[in-house]
């Protein structure tokens, strides 16, 4: 399950691409252009990638560990614990993909009223 951290570190670099993509914008108080679409996909991009990597992690892990005997396993392993916190950051990578979409066609129409 090492994955995860690096699944998360491509989820954390995807929100601060996004982000920061829509701060220049703001910054420089332009209502639309390729720069923010281009952060904003790349960061939507990275969200989704560490999102996938976090599930195939787990599918990874599971089926190790179903190969793996009995014997070999310390007393009282589960893999409950890890696949729920995959599971739940899976979700919760998506939930965060679709924020950064909506948010960004939210601020779009709020430039465009504005102007």
């Amino acid at each position: 399950m090492a994955w995860i951290r690096t699944a998360v570190t491509f989820i954390g670099l995807g929100f601060m691409v996004s982000k920061f993509g829509t701060f220049i914008r703001m910054l420089a108080g332009h209502s639309s252009g390729s720069n923010f679409a281009f952060s904003l996909l790349i960061g939507v991009g990275l969200v989704l990638f560490g999102t996938l990597v976090i599930a195939m992690a787990a599918v990874q892990h599971r089926r190790f560990v179903q190969s793996v005997s009995a014997a070999d396993l310390p007393k009282g392993y589960s893999t409950a614990f890890s696949s729920s916190i995959a599971i739940c950051l899976t979700f919760m990578g998506g939930l965060l993909a679709l924020y950064l979409i909506f948010s960004a066609r939210d601020l779009s129409l709020n430039s465009v009223n504005l102007h």
